[in-house]
C-alpha cells in the first residue's frame, strides 16, 4: 500500500503562520511526506522582533 502525499494549507502568514510553515517544511516537506502551502494576502513579510 502506498501512502498518498498529504497536503497542508496554512492560511495567514503572520509570525505564527510563518513559523508553522517553516517547521512543517523542515519536518515533512524535505522527507516528501507532505506538501505545505502558505496562503497570505501580502506578498512579503516584515519581521520587527524588537518592536514590542
Amino acid at each position: 500500500m502506498t501512502s498518498a502525499l498529504k497536503k497542508i494549507v496554512i492560511v495567514g502568514g503572520g509570525a505564527g503562520g510563518l513559523e508553522l510553515a517553516t517547521s512543517l517544511g523542515h519536518k515533512l516537506g524535505r522527507k516528501s511526506k507532505a506538501e505545505i502551502t502558505l496562503v497570505d494576502r501580502n506578498q512579503s513579510h516584515l519581521c520587527k522582533p524588537l518592536l514590542h
